[in-house]
């Protein structure tokens, strides 16, 4: 998913990659945004806008959202 909104092939990115162009990453900040919201439907979970504005490489992008992910299906477990 994180190729397509870079425009770039998923097996060239590296976990060291910048995430915001501005950083000299793979996406500017409108292809961020979309890519976050994207990722907010697709696994039910809410971005706060701190945590978002600390990730710079693609290894914190990953660690935050795998934690998101993982909160959430702890919820979903709990709630069966």
């Amino acid at each position: 998913m994180l190729g397509a909104f870079a425009r770039t092939e998923s097996n060239a990115i590296q976990p060291e990659d910048m995430v915001r162009q501005q950083d000299g990453g793979l996406m500017d900040e409108d292809e961020m945004l979309a890519f976050l919201d994207e990722v907010e439907g697709e696994f039910g979970i809410t971005l706060h806008q701190p945590e978002q504005e600390a990730i710079a490489t693609v290894e914190d992008l990953m660690d935050y959202l795998s934690a998101l992910i993982a909160e959430r299906l702890i919820a979903d477990e709990d709630m069966v």
